[in-house]
């Protein structure tokens, strides 16, 4: 039988072995970080390149500029400025778009490459990351909008609203407003019939081509994301949903029910939204915003802070 000390020293021989083992995990970990990380900062020149190649391809080049700082007069500081915000707000979303695509791309080659683990970053992390909030700031931008039209009509759009409360005025709202306001013929604020009628018909441009699909894409992605959890973009974030909640346009993958005898779960196994499907649909809000931006320069409440030259989106 071994005695005390003998086994004292196998103790301490083992503890040691797993000491010696758990530094050489530890190390390798550290190693394969840094390598991971080395290669990710060698991939970021490669995504910037690849969404500069979608800009190109996108060609979204403005045919005029916003003079909004060498204003004096109300009237038009609000158009300049606002045409500015409605410009940069747009570049954004091209940005969120042309880099999401791109992130994807780098996806794509990393797989090629054998690199499926960088890969899986790049879409769920860079790709997803970059689109995630493409569809919510669309739907800003054309509050936005709404808003602008609001106060070149000195709040006379929509009289019952106090203009310290802002958040009451909305695209739909406004687009009821113009409606309305075709009963007259007199200026709005500075708005007159005319221009209010142009602003109508390019307001109806902003989900043309969208179909009932696309439609149904928009509701349910701006719902999701706006008031219950970051939507799954070829990935499951929440896949149990009560009965009836109605979360996903896709309703397929779904594996299996649970009950508890007075509501029912359905669990799934498929994502809430496809890349592609989300990608398709953007391009044609972007190509919509694009006319209706051009468009909008070419009102006569616009005439004095506009100037007529081209400027890409960079």
């Amino acid at each position: 039988m071994p005695s005390a000390v003998a086994l004292r020293r196998i103790d301490v021989g083992n503890a040691k072995r797993y000491v010696i083992l758990l530094i050489g995990v530890i190390l390798n970990g550290v190693k394969r970080y840094i390598l991971v990380r080395e290669k990710n900062i060698k991939l970021f020149p490669r995504w910037y390149m690849f969404r500069c190649e979608i800009l190109d391809e996108l060609s979204y080049t403005f045919t005029f500029h916003v003079n909004r700082r060498d204003q004096i007069n109300a009237k038009n500081k609000i158009a300049g400025e606002y045409m500015y915000v409605l410009k940069e707000s747009f570049s954004e979303l091209v940005n969120m778009y042309a880099f999401s695509l791109a992130a994807n791309k780098v996806a794509e080659e990393l797989e090629i490459e054998g690199e499926e683990g960088i890969s899986g970053l790049w879409v769920y992390k860079y790709r997803n990351g970059s689109y995630r909030n493409f569809i919510p700031r669309y739907f800003s931008t054309l509050d936005y909008l709404a808003f602008m039209i609001y106060e070149l009509s000195r709040g006379e759009l929509l009289p019952n609203i106090k203009y310290k409360e802002p958040k009451k005025v909305n695209f739909n709202q406004i687009i009821k407003a113009l409606m309305k306001s075709e009963e007259t013929d007199k200026c709005l604020g500075w708005l007159s019939l005319d221009d209010r009628k142009h602003i109508l018909l390019i307001l109806h441009k902003a989900f043309y081509k969208i179909t009932e699909y696309g439609q149904e894409i928009l509701k349910r992605y701006r719902d999701i994301i706006t008031h219950r959890y970051l939507p799954g973009i070829d990935e499951m974030t929440i896949s149990t949903e009560r009965d009836g909640i109605k979360t996903r346009v896709l309703n397929t993958g779904k594996l299996y029910s649970i009950s508890d005898g007075q509501n029912k779960w359905d669990h799934y196994g498929g994502p809430e939204f496809r890349f592609f499907d989300l990608i398709e649909v953007s391009k044609i809000l972007l190509d919509n915003f694009y006319c209706m931006l051009n468009e909008l320069s070419k009102l006569d409440v616009m005439k004095e802070v506009i100037n007529f030259e081209s400027s890409n989106i960079t």
